[in-house]
């Protein structure tokens, strides 16, 4: 008996008279799977509120990612932080990580919420 490929299910199981009959998942859907009995419903990012990191296709399920200037935490998305007044950034906020920050060097300043990865040197007036 032949098997499904990835991207479609069985119909019918073959028999000794006939072979497997396999159809393609319909758009919205896809099985990861050979032989698969029936084809998933693609994820839905925006129920997660998340953004689409790739698309869904008939082999694979939709990648979801937290939209610009966010990071996943806990399964949500939540804004990353600025570094307060006197640090700059350290590590930039990333897909699954908050931003990191450090106090600013010696002879330079922040003196407002941001994510700078500098500080400014500070002007002997």
């Amino acid at each position: 008996c032949s098997q499904c490929p990835i991207g479609t299910y069985v119909v019918e199981t073959c028999s000794k008279s006939k072979d497997t009959v396999c159809r393609e998942c319909p758009a919205g859907s896809y099985s990861a799977r050979e032989n698969s009995s029936r084809c998933l419903r693609c994820t839905d990012c925006a129920d997660y509120g998340m953004s689409n990191v790739t698309e869904c296709n008939e082999t694979k399920d939709t990648t979801c990612g937290c939209p610009e200037d966010t990071y996943s935490k806990n399964g949500s998305c939540v804004p990353c932080s600025k570094c307060p007044p006197g640090k700059q950034v350290s590590k930039t906020c990333g897909h699954h990580s908050d931003t990191e920050c450090m106090t600013c060097r010696r002879g330079s300043f922040s003196n407002q919420e941001n994510t700078k990865t500098y500080c400014e040197a500070c002007h002997v007036c």
